[in-house]
């Protein structure tokens, strides 16, 4: 089973935030990586089709910036976005439309179990 894992560092001003930095890793049944670009118009599902049940994590790392619907949650280019140990439900789909001028290009990846 593939297990992902992700290490957060939080400073501000160069002095560590308490609590950080984090390391968190969470056993999964499917991982599916993910890079394309996306177009300025409409929201479309991330493609994480392969992914049978429920979305445990969540990496995505745009370009530009997009908006990602677990919610109403914007990123920032070069911004991250990350659920770990979540719960997005089983069948959630998590789709990305584009609020900047021009194409964004989405990386990350997405596991389950």
């Amino acid at each position: 089973m593939p297990i992902v894992r992700a290490v957060v560092v939080l400073e501000v001003d160069g002095v560590p935030v308490p609590g950080f930095p984090l390391a968190r890793r969470i056993t999964v049944n499917e991982v599916q990586g993910f890079d394309y670009i996306k177009a300025v118009e409409g929201a479309t599902a991330l493609p994480l089709n392969q992914i049978g049940a429920a979305i445990n994590a969540l990496a995505v790392r745009p370009d530009a910036q997009v908006t990602i619907v677990l919610g109403q949650i914007k990123v920032n280019a070069g911004g991250l976005i990350l659920v770990i140990d979540g719960d997005l439900g089983t069948g959630a789909q998590a789709t990305v439309a584009n609020a900047s001028a021009g194409v964004a290009q989405v990386r990350g990846v997405g596991g389950g179990s």
